[in-house]
């Protein structure tokens, strides 16, 4: 029941329409009578860690390549580039422990090493097993 001009009434279910509209930088999704909204606005620090993830996930592909073992320790270069080094250096105890690097070093040059490349990021990476 509601109110309206002092006048009390009943409002019916097919009296109601339910409708949804999106909202800039938020994700919504509707469905057994829920509603859940995201807010999927990126800030720096989701940049950041998302850029480490990618890194992680470069090694370990390369660490399989030259066929490491699991449990083998490695060295890791970078040459280097800004907006890696910034993301790597907020994230870098989780990049070193999920890819077993006892260090990772960004340097100026790298004579060789392979060509790392995602995102608007490119570089060479050098691994070493320790």
């Amino acid at each position: 029941d509601i109110i309206i001009n002092e006048k009390n009434s009943t409002l019916e279910l097919s009296d109601i329409e339910i409708t949804t509209k999106d909202i800039e930088g938020w994700l919504i999704a509707t469905g057994n009578g829920m509603t859940v909204a995201l807010d999927i606005t990126l800030n720096q620090s989701l940049i950041d860690e998302g850029i480490s993830r990618e890194l992680v996930n470069r090694i370990q592909n390369l660490r399989k390549d030259a066929g490491l073992e699991v449990t083998d320790k490695i060295a890791v270069q970078i040459a280097q580039h800004d907006l890696l080094e910034k993301a790597v250096e907020a994230n870098k105890a989780y990049v070193m422990e999920e890819t077993l690097s006892d260090t990772l070093d960004f340097v100026t040059t790298l004579s060789d090493g392979q060509i790392l490349a995602f995102d608007t990021i490119e570089t060479t990476i050098v691994l070493n097993k320790l």
